[in-house]
């Protein structure tokens, strides 16, 4: 993995935390609608990015 894509994946995780942080502190009943299911994949998406660190040795 490239620096670059690793910054893209990074920003990934990023804005998907986000949405999800803010879903738990909604009121909103339609943003409180951030599934597991898409926690799941970002978790997924920065283990990866911790293993290709190791890889990289960035």
């Amino acid at each position: 993995m490239t620096k670059k894509e690793k910054a893209i994946f990074d920003e990934i995780y990023d804005t998907y935390l986000e949405a999800y942080m803010d879903s738990i502190d909604s009121d909103d009943a339609s943003k409180r609608s951030f599934t597991g299911a898409q926690f799941s994949a970002v978790y997924a998406v920065k283990s990866a990015l911790k293993k290709a660190d190791m890889e990289v040795g960035a």
